[in-house]
Protein backbone atom coordinates (compact mmCIF):
# COMPACT_ATOMS: atom_id res chain seq x y z
CA UNK A 1 0.00 0.00 0.00
CA UNK A 2 2.84 2.41 0.79
CA UNK A 3 4.39 1.89 -2.66
CA UNK A 4 0.99 2.56 -4.27
CA UNK A 5 0.63 5.84 -2.35
CA UNK A 6 4.20 6.82 -3.29
CA UNK A 7 3.47 6.32 -6.99
CA UNK A 8 0.26 8.34 -6.73
CA UNK A 9 2.09 11.15 -4.90
CA UNK A 10 4.85 11.22 -7.54
CA UNK A 11 2.28 11.39 -10.33
CA UNK A 12 0.36 14.21 -8.65
CA UNK A 13 3.51 16.23 -7.93
CA UNK A 14 4.71 15.72 -11.52
CA UNK A 15 1.36 16.85 -12.89
CA UNK A 16 1.32 19.94 -10.65
CA UNK A 17 4.91 20.73 -11.68
CA UNK A 18 4.00 20.55 -15.38
CA UNK A 19 0.81 22.53 -14.98
CA UNK A 20 1.55 25.17 -12.32
CA UNK A 21 5.32 25.31 -11.85
CA UNK A 22 8.02 24.00 -9.58
CA UNK A 23 7.25 26.18 -6.53
CA UNK A 24 3.66 24.96 -6.40
CA UNK A 25 4.82 21.37 -6.86
CA UNK A 26 7.19 21.81 -3.92
CA UNK A 27 4.34 23.06 -1.73
CA UNK A 28 2.10 20.18 -2.83
CA UNK A 29 4.84 17.65 -2.08
CA UNK A 30 5.31 19.05 1.43
CA UNK A 31 1.55 18.89 2.03
CA UNK A 32 1.46 15.32 0.70
CA UNK A 33 4.23 14.26 3.08
CA UNK A 34 2.42 15.91 5.99
CA UNK A 35 -0.87 14.23 5.04
CA UNK A 36 0.73 10.78 4.72
CA UNK A 37 2.59 11.22 8.01
CA UNK A 38 -0.55 12.42 9.77
CA UNK A 39 -2.52 9.52 8.34
CA UNK A 40 0.10 7.01 9.46
CA UNK A 41 0.19 8.46 12.98
CA UNK A 42 -3.60 8.52 13.20
CA UNK A 43 -3.81 4.91 12.05
CA UNK A 44 -1.15 3.84 14.55
CA UNK A 45 -2.94 5.59 17.42
CA UNK A 46 -6.25 4.06 16.35
CA UNK A 47 -4.81 0.55 16.16
CA UNK A 48 -2.98 0.87 19.49
CA UNK A 49 -5.94 2.39 21.32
Amino acid sequence: MDMFMTFIAEDVVGWVDDRFGRATAWIVSILAVLALTGGAITLAVYLMG
